[in-house]
Formats: structure tokens, C-alpha cells, sequence
């Protein structure tokens, strides 16, 4: 992750397949087989539709999960 983006707390899907390198679809996958368990749907007051954002730790932590050590 670039230091600006150490601070952010959540990512939109398409900063989270950034990071992952994967393909927007793919992380949508991945919300579906539950890999980020807790997704936060976040609204402007008075909109009707809520955007999806997976949080920091969960996206460290799916990282961690699945990445192997070489050493």
C-alpha cells in the first residue's frame, strides 16, 4: 500500500481490486464467498442507494491470509 493510502479506514471496491490487482468482479466474488465479513454500506444523507466499502483490517488481513512467505 502507498503511505497515503496506510491511513484510509475503507476502500471502495475498486481501490480494494487495486490493491489486490484483481479485477473489480473479483472482489465482488470475494464479498459474496464472504472473505470480507464485515462490508460497510455507507449513504449521503437523504440518497436512496448505499455504497459498498470493505474496511482496512479486513482487507490487511485477507492480504495476510493469503500471501506466502518466500524466505
Amino acid at each position: 500500500m502507498t503511505p497515503a493510502q496506510a491511513h484510509r479506514e475503507l476502500y471502495t471496491i475498486a481501490e480494494a481490486a487495486a490493491e489486490l490487482r484483481v479485477s473489480k468482479r473479483t472482489v465482488y466474488r470475494m464479498v459474496a464467498a464472504g472473505e470480507f465479513p464485515r462490508l460497510v454500506n455507507v449513504a449521503r444523507k437523504g440518497a436512496k442507494k448505499t455504497r459498498t466499502r470493505i474496511r482496512h483490517e479486513d482487507l490487511v488481513r485477507h492480504i495476510d491470509r493469503n500471501t506466502r512467505s518466500i524466505a
